[in-house]
């Protein structure tokens, strides 16, 4: 993106004129779901780039380790919503989406959009948030030893 100048504020200026021009229905805009995608993967590469001040060849070295870290944490929230199906009857796709790492803000969105139970998945997001917070400075001294 510095090759070609680009900017975030530059990205962020299109994203809103392609939105402005949709929602005042100026123009009709049916973008593919995957090319929304592959836009949103270079913008957050470009937030990164920008935030961090590495360059394009340091992002890309931690694109294995975070691609395998997300699937062992789907993995673990996968087997986790199993275990609360199975065990507590919730439905897979509430207890699955209750589960999901990161997301607190959007789960609860997606659990509405696809017919799951929106409170169950927001409680549960709520509840693991809290946790973290409660139990992270205790692990942070613990970690921090010599």
């Amino acid at each position: 993106m510095r090759v070609l100048r680009v900017t975030t504020p530059g990205l962020i200026v299109g994203v809103f004129v392609g939105a402005s021009l949709n929602l005042l229905e100026l123009a009709t805009l049916n973008t593919p779901p995957m090319f929304i995608a592959f836009a949103m993967m270079l913008f957050g590469w470009r937030i990164g780039v920008d935030i961090v001040g590495q360059g394009v060849r340091t992002l890309l070295k931690t694109i294995p380790p975070a691609a395998i870290s997300t699937m062992v944490a789907i993995t673990i929230a996968l087997i986790g919503a199993y275990i609360t199906h199975q065990l507590l009857g919730f439905p897979f796709l509430d207890a699955a989406l209750g589960f999901m790492p990161g997301a607190f803000q959007v789960m609860p969105v997606v659990a509405l959009e696809v017919g799951a139970d929106g409170l169950y998945v927001t409680t549960q997001h709520l509840i693991r948030v809290l946790a973290m917070g409660m139990l992270i400075p205790f692990f942070a001294s613990y970690w921090s030893r010599p």
